[in-house]
């Protein structure tokens, strides 16, 4: 059974396994260029072919796959020259899958693949292949002499070769020139130009006029004049004050007599109100100093508290109990 949904772990497990076998996939891929004559510029790709695996060996066939491949020119440094990603790639039912390096998206790289300059050095190719999880390290290998034949677009043609010796031709002899034929009847002669008349004489100038003088400007009417102002008239006279009148107080009446005293009013009812010169009529069960709540009583002088009865019975006294 073909497990064609990696998970994370089965896919890292790939990459570990793919280091294992990466000698094995090597023999897989095939690269190869197919120069055209010298005439023409080699072609602009290198073709690559592998088979994918899961971690057990099978074969991962019918399968949607992304690959990346990255030119890289120092390996020390990790140096990518150029990169780009395969990313409509499924592989067939023997898991096999095809590219061309350079007919990528190009996704990395300062130049482009047809800029790569190949004859500046040893050239890698780094490989990241993703089933869904992310793109996975499948190592990176070096680039030999084939992949190097694309540096022949870039190069000056060689030196020509000794050019081969001409053939040996008899060339015929050239034919009799025939005589030209007698021309057409010759030409009259041109006649003369007549001759240009003679140009007038311009006339003199006239002279110019004298310019006109200006009028004398009309003298200004004369303004106006201007009414007189009416003129006010004078304020009254302001009448006196007149003086104040002078009143006379009449004598005091004589004082009325007394009038009869009243009958004594109805004795008022009863009030809560607690004389100080004494109460009558009391009733101990509701006439009393105190009070009616959990409140204390204070007798004070000058004051000063000087007796508490507390609402819990007990008295407290402030100053010195004498006698």
């Amino acid at each position: 059974m073909i497990d064609t949904n990696l998970d994370s772990e089965k896919f890292y497990k790939i990459s570990r396994n793919m280091k294992v076998v990466s000698r094995f996939l090597q023999l897989l891929v095939i690269m190869f260029v197919s120069l055209q004559s010298v005439a023409q510029a080699p072609p602009q790709g290198i073709s690559y072919q592998a088979v994918a695996r899961d971690n057990n060996g099978s074969i991962l066939a019918n399968t949607p796959i992304s690959v990346k491949l990255s030119v890289i020119n120092d390996i020390v440094n990790n140096t990518v020259e150029y990169s780009e990603e395969h990313t409509t790639l499924v592989t067939n039912q023997f898991g096999l899958f095809t590219l061309v390096i350079g007919q990528g998206n190009q996704v990395g790289g300062p130049v482009t693949f047809n800029n790569i300059a190949w004859g500046s050095g040893e050239h890698y190719v780094k490989v990241e292949a993703n089933t869904g999880t992310g793109y996975i390290d499948m190592g990176t290998m070096q680039l030999w002499s084939v992949p190097y034949a694309l540096y022949a677009g870039n190069v000056v043609n060689g030196v020509t070769g000794p050019t081969g010796p001409s053939g040996i031709g008899i060339t015929g002899p050239t034919g009799t020139q025939g005589p030209t034929g007698p021309g057409g009847g010759a030409t009259g002669p041109t006649g003369p130009t007549g001759i240009n008349g003679a140009v007038g004489v311009t006339g003199a100038q006239g002279p110019t006029g004298p310019t006109g003088s200006i009028g004398a400007q009309g003298p200004a009417g004369p303004a106006g004049l201007q009414g007189a102002t009416g003129a006010n008239g004078s304020q009254g006279v302001t009448g006196p004050t007149g003086p104040s009148g002078v009143g006379i107080t009449g004598p005091a009446g004589p004082t009325g007599a007394n009038g009869l005293q009243g009958p004594t009013g109805p004795a008022g009812t009863a009030s809560n109100a607690w004389n100080l010169t004494g109460n009558s009529n009391t009733n101990p069960l509701t006439n009393f100093v105190g009070t009616v709540d959990a409140v204390d009583l204070i007798l004070a002088t000058n004051s000063t508290e000087r007796i508490r009865i507390k609402s819990t019975g007990t008295i407290d006294f402030t100053g010195d109990i004498e006698n």
